[in-house]
């Protein structure tokens, strides 16, 4: 959010309709550790629901 507010070029889907969820990385930082700590292999959705 603060690199778009300060301008400048930021990547972005190529079709604006298209639905974009906004996520702080520190958040998926802590649960990839919080997933590698727990042993728990797999794949994992990192997105909220529409």
């Amino acid at each position: 959010m603060r690199r778009a507010a300060r301008g400048g070029r930021v990547a972005l889907p190529a079709d604006p309709g298209q639905p974009v969820q906004v996520i702080d990385s520190r958040d998926l930082a802590r649960l990839v550790v919080q997933l590698l700590i727990d042993d728990r292999p797999g794949a994992f959705h990192a997105v909220g629901p529409a």
